[in-house]
């Protein structure tokens, strides 16, 4: 059997009260030791610093400028150029009273300005506080509290929001400093708060006129705090030291230097995933120390497909949820599926026979480019152009995708699909990862959104279709052990090996700020707990089971993992987003669902039913037919009965950040959830308990 990673140490059984763990595995790369990284790259501003010197001509960020009604093509500045200006907008924050330490905050959509930003923070060993450009003024209030932030970068459609009389803490800033420039108006309100408003250009002939040394940072000083929302109360805010960032950033050179195609200064990103998130910040940081090229997206990601045409990058990621509701064009591997339903039976029987026989070389260990050109050809070829013609990896964050999806998007797609999981990224599913690499290329997977490890916890593998479903094995830099979960049954020397996955290494954060009591709960002698079960697998990889949260009892005993069941009935066609609810004392499970807009207008042409989607979802019929496929979806996963939904409430609205029901990251907010349909959740409820099975 052919093994992805080495066990270091053996397992012990719990005792004095203790949980029982599991063996602890690491990366092959790290069998004897973890390898030591660049010894010029100690610290993030390191990374940047270094890739200066090397590639000072080469493109480094791009954007977009609108002008005649339309946006133009990409525009570029070099690392030279972006240094410059990192000096002078570095220099300008010391002249206004930044010292290293301070906070600085950071609002608005990826751009240029942004990463500058960032960087004169490293550049003088001040922290970056990013503000969630998807967050509402009352979290952005309090981060700025809860950091002590002084001084804030934001973009001007933000600038509303943080000068909003309910963002209190806004008074306590000296000064803002905007990525283009403010209107009279938003200067004089800045001004009555006793805020120094400044646009970006001012803040550049500050920098000019006031120059100032470097105070550059040591490894273990701060680098960034990034905040993180839970289903409940404030944003926990993870703290990540340089050594965390340069470790991840090595650890991916490390990685990915193994394998036959390499990354180099010629590849391209397109950056549309918010850099206040892990994922997008670390892949950016990687793409810096490679001296490559990122591109950011115009706003607008319905028309995303128009910056992909233009850019043609060789890189992307985003999460499922974004690539789902992106315009058609970029809708292209749920396209494949909705072609399929629609072509005749000639072509459809064509269409499997290829299908299996891609599928048939995949699985005899034929690399995804070698599988079968014709076949590529002649069914599977319009993805790679959809995408601008030159993608070699696009990262998905954030939702998982079933064995069967998997399998499906890695022939039908021309990529390799491969599994992680992560955290920060949360869908309206289990914190997983999805990556598809294209045909052409031996890229791999990285584990995506776990901020408290900087974004990466474990890696997969290329053309291994062994690794289907599961999340690949532990990251370079990292080790990984499961631990006893005795009130779920989880058993880490058991048969399954199953418990909660925890992660040690330089990539682990340094703890919550503010919140020692929250970091002693999940950093116990230096392993995080990340709240996930996992199965390890003979092959030395981890598939991702359950959650150790949101488990509910049923009134028989029997103990349901709601987000898992999420999962499941997510991949139903009909089921556009769902929300599973049980009750301790009820004995049966019932659920909230969005239906599928698209494939609930054809049900409607095809039954004979007209109206608007709302009105469609108030139909018995479509009720019925929900119901009726989340139990064949039941069925065909192999669903415990108790599992399986008994009755259905349709709801034709999104669950949105706007009504407080999901988390910036799309996680669910349980509690607010159920506020919300509790009324609809008690008359079906009612209704079920008279013996008939329903849908309200």
């Amino acid at each position: 059997m052919k093994m992805f990673s080495v066990k270091v140490e053996e397992g012990r059984e719990g005792r004095d009260g203790n949980p029982s763990v599991g063996p602890v595995y690491r990366n092959l790369l790290a069998k004897n030791g973890f390898p030591p990284t660049d010894a010029d790259m100690c610290t993030a501003w390191d990374v940047f610093r270094v890739s200066h010197e090397k590639y000072p001509g080469n493109r480094m960020l791009g954007w977009r400028e609108f002008n005649d009604g339309k946006f133009g093509p990409y525009l570029w500045k070099t690392y030279e150029e972006v240094y410059e200006e990192v000096m002078h907008i570095g220099s300008a924050l010391r002249a206004s009273g930044a010292e290293p330490g301070s906070r600085i905050g950071i609002y608005g959509s990826n751009c240029p300005q942004w990463t500058v930003a960032m960087e004169a923070c490293n550049a003088h060993s001040l922290i970056c506080v990013p503000l969630y450009d998807t967050l509402g003024p009352g979290a952005v209030n309090f981060i700025i509290g809860h950091a002590e932030i002084d001084f804030v970068f934001v973009q001007d459609k933000k600038v509303k929001e943080l000068l909003d009389p309910e963002c209190t803490h806004a008074k306590r800033l000296k000064m803002i400093v905007c990525f283009t420039s403010l209107t009279v108006e938003e200067k004089k309100k800045a001004a009555s708060i006793e805020v120094k408003p400044y646009s970006w250009n001012e803040f550049l002939h500050m920098g000019k006129d006031y120059p100032s040394e470097l105070s550059p940072p040591q490894p273990l000083n701060i680098c960034t705090i990034m905040y993180t929302s839970g289903t409940s109360g404030d944003p926990k805010g993870v703290i990540l030291t340089h050594e965390n960032i340069v470790t991840c950033v090595g650890g991916m050179d490390l990685f990915m230097d193994q394998f036959e195609d390499k990354m180099t200064v010629d590849d391209v990103y397109i950056s549309f995933l918010p850099l206040a998130h892990i994922l997008d910040r670390m892949i950016e940081e990687y793409f810096f120390h490679k001296g490559a090229s990122v591109g950011y997206y115009h706003g607008d990601l319905n028309a995303l497909k128009d910056d992909l045409m233009e850019l043609k990058p060789t890189f992307l990621a985003g999460v499922p949820r974004v690539f789902e509701r992106i315009h058609e064009g970029m809708e292209v591997f749920y396209s494949v599926i909705k072609a399929l339903e629609e072509l005749n039976p000639r072509r459809r029987a064509i269409f499997h026979i290829l299908y299996k026989y891609k599928l048939a070389w995949l699985n005899l260990g034929f690399k995804q480019k070698n599988a079968s050109w014709l076949a590529d050809l002649l069914a599977f070829r319009k993805v790679k152009s959809r995408l601008g013609g030159r993608i070699r990896l696009i990262v998905s964050g954030g939702a998982p995708l079933s064995s069967e999806v998997e399998e499906f998007l890695r022939v039908t797609s021309c990529a390799f699909v491969l599994q992680g999981y992560g955290k920060s990224f949360e869908s309206r599913r289990p914190k997983l990862v999805t990556i598809f690499c294209t045909l052409s290329n031996d890229h791999v997977k990285f584990n995506s959104g776990l901020t408290e490890t900087c974004g990466l916890t474990t890696v997969g593998f290329p053309d291994e279709m062994s690794l289907i479903g599961t999340v690949g094995s532990a990251f370079v830099s990292s080790e990984l052990r499961l631990e006893e979960v005795p009130e779920m049954g989880y058993n880490p020397l058991g048969d399954p090996p199953r418990g909660e996955i925890c992660v040690r290494g330089k990539t682990a954060f340094a703890g919550y700020y503010k919140n020692p009591e929250l970091t002693r709960e999940t950093l116990i002698d230096g392993w995080f707990h990340t709240g996930d079960i996992g199965e390890m697998l003979p092959n030395g990889v981890v598939k991702i089971i359950d959650r150790k949260k949101n488990l509910v009892k049923l009134s028989q005993g029997e103990y349901v993992a709601l987000e898992y069941l999420e999962k499941v009935y997510c991949i139903t066609p009909i089921v556009e987003d769902i929300w599973v609810y049980g009750d301790s004392f009820k004995s049966m499970l019932v659920a909230v669902v969005v239906p599928h807009e698209e494939n609930t207008l054809r049900w409607a042409h095809q039954n004979g039913h007209r109206g608007s989607f709302s009105e469609l979802c108030s139909l018995n019929q479509l009720r019925d037919y929900v119901r009726l496929e989340l139990k064949s979806t039941a069925e065909r996963n192999k669903l415990r009965g108790f599992e399986h939904i008994k009755g259905v409430i349709l709801e034709p609205q999104q669950f949105d950040a706007g009504r407080d029901l999901v988390t910036p990251t799309l996680k669910k907010k349980r509690g607010i959830l159920f506020k919300c349909y509790k009324g609809k959740i008690d008359e079906l409820y009612k209704k079920l308990s008279g013996g008939r099975t329903t849908s309200y």
